[in-house]
């Protein structure tokens, strides 16, 4: 079980760096050990089923993420009831498989399922409602319904900032989100400010060079772009 266990976060380690070739094969021997000691339908091989339809997810792998991520719910459902929290984090992943497939309802129906759950289990100002209130938004902004994902929007921004202060790296993508929504509904100088925040954070706490840098950048290019202000994008 403890190479199981070793095996799984050496696996977490590739996916968060995104080497997630090197994190399938290593994850999958994990999950093989710990359905032979534990048994298939044991909570820790959700767990793993779980980090391994993400890891699917950033190989593009859409069924193989989708089947590994329902199985995961599966177990979870089953060992820890519909409503627990831990059901709650591949209900948003699995909403995440079908935002990138472009499958927005179905996106919808599980991200809304994975709000109610968070809002019963942590209470309104969690930073797991404010993520689940993001995603929300996303979907709502496809839809082009801008008010409801404004509100979400604006709610996941309000609980980041409180709860992390204003400098944080999970602020800046609420920003950049926002000014993502601003940009749709014309409003192209407070866009404008909203991304200009967004990458002055990401620049002083993750450094110039870091990968999430350049979603900064490129919103605000796309901005400038829209406004028809390409010397500055």
């Amino acid at each position: 079980r403890q190479v199981a266990i070793y095996l799984s976060n050496l696996a977490e380690l590739y996916r968060t760096l995104g080497r997630y070739g090197q994190a399938e094969p290593i994850l999958r021997k994990s999950i093989l050990i710990a359905e032979k000691v534990l048994g298939p339908k044991h909570i820790e091989v959700a767990n793993k089923l779980n980090n391994l339809g993400m890891v699917y997810l950033g190989l593009e792998r859409y069924e193989e993420a989708e089947s590994t991520l329902n199985r995961a719910l599966r177990i979870k459902e089953f060992a820890q009831g519909s409503e627990h929290p831990n059901v709650e984090i591949t209900l948003g992943n699995l909403g995440v498989l079908y935002q990138t497939q472009n499958r927005v309802s179905e996106a919808e129906k599980v991200f809304v399922r994975a709000l109610a759950i968070s809002r019963k289990a942590f209470g309104p100002e969690h930073l797991r409602v404010a993520r689940n209130l993001n995603n929300l938004s996303t979907v709502y902004k496809k839809l082009h319904r801008y008010s409801e994902a404004e509100a979400l929007q604006d709610k996941s921004l309000q609980i980041a900032e409180n709860l992390l202060g204003p400098e944080h790296p999970h602020v800046a993508t609420a920003l950049d989100n926002m000014s993502m929504l601003n940009r749709l509904l014309g409003r192209f100088e407070i866009a404008i400010a909203e991304a200009r925040r967004a990458l002055a954070i990401r620049m002083k706490v993750l450094g110039n060079e870091h990968r999430l840098v350049s979603p900064s950048l490129n919103n605000l290019a796309l901005i400038f772009q829209t406004e028809g202000r390409y010397g500055e994008a």
